[in-house]
């Protein structure tokens, strides 16, 4: 079940974050991978909440998933941010506090939801799943052209034969360019994606979630992702490690994967 949002006794985040001159961008906002201040906004001051974002991006998915989870309620535009330096995805705007990369957005919203700073072993995790699962998954999605028919056919509604056609001429193309990009920018990046599900499962023991009993931002970074696309033949190798434990079901009975 998700959690409410906290309420008047929220525990407001206060104190500095350590910017390098080299990291903030000309605009004053982060850079990728470049932590921030916490977030100091009352409950009662938030006025607006946006992700500029893509649908379809794991990334963007996985912040939908937590902010469905706490009943924060946002809205979403479609694309980068029009005005800001940072020109990736997801930018997430609270009020105008701007904050980018889905890493330190968890990071960060996670606490202002929760009134309690990620532990330095769930900061790990989640820094693994922005930077190894998240782009290995991306990686073996644009190297199969069937999925990428699929989520065209998702977006537009329709795919021709030669949409299909141009898409099987594609993908391998594409992924072997997304690859050499990726390995270049996430060294700890490892293929296939299966690989990170069997070190994440071994993590849980015992547990049915990563944060015990119920899911938390960790279950709910990993699983939301992956039930969101878990329709796609590339991630069959991740679910067949994860459905075949308590786990990931665990998490769809929960409430978790209904709220994206």
């Amino acid at each position: 079940m998700g959690a409410g949002l906290p309420g008047s006794n929220m525990r407001v985040l206060g104190g500095a974050g350590r910017r390098t001159a080299q990291a903030v961008l000309p605009d004053g906002t982060n850079e990728e991978g470049e932590d921030v201040a916490p977030i100091n906004i009352e409950l009662e001051d938030l006025k607006k909440v946006t992700l500029y974002q893509s649908e379809y991006s794991p990334p963007c998915v996985k912040l939908r998933t937590m902010f469905k989870h706490y009943n924060l309620p946002f809205r979403t535009v479609n694309g980068k941010h029009p005005t800001s330096d940072y020109k990736k995805i997801p930018v997430l705007e609270m009020n105008d506090r701007q904050i980018n990369d889905s890493h330190i957005i968890m990071k960060r919203i996670v606490a202002w939801l929760t009134g309690e700073e990620m532990t330095s072993e769930e900061v790990m995790w989640e820094k693994r799943i922005t930077y190894e699962f998240q782009p290995a998954f991306e990686v073996e999605l644009v190297g199969n052209d069937r999925d990428l028919a699929l989520l065209w056919t998702r977006a537009t509604g329709y795919i021709g034969g030669w949409q299909r056609g141009l898409l099987g001429i594609l993908s391998p193309l594409l992924k072997f360019a997304i690859e050499a990009l990726f390995r270049s920018r996430y060294s700890n990046m490892e293929l296939p994606s299966s690989k990170f599900g069997a070190s994440f499962r071994a993590a849980l023991k015992d547990q049915p979630f990563f944060h015990g009993e119920e899911p938390g931002p960790i279950d709910l970074s990993l699983y939301g992702i992956s039930d969101a696309f878990k329709q796609l033949c590339c991630l069959s190798p991740f679910l067949q490690l994860h459905t075949s434990s308590c786990t990931y079901k665990a998490y769809c009975r929960s409430g978790g994967g209904s709220k994206q």
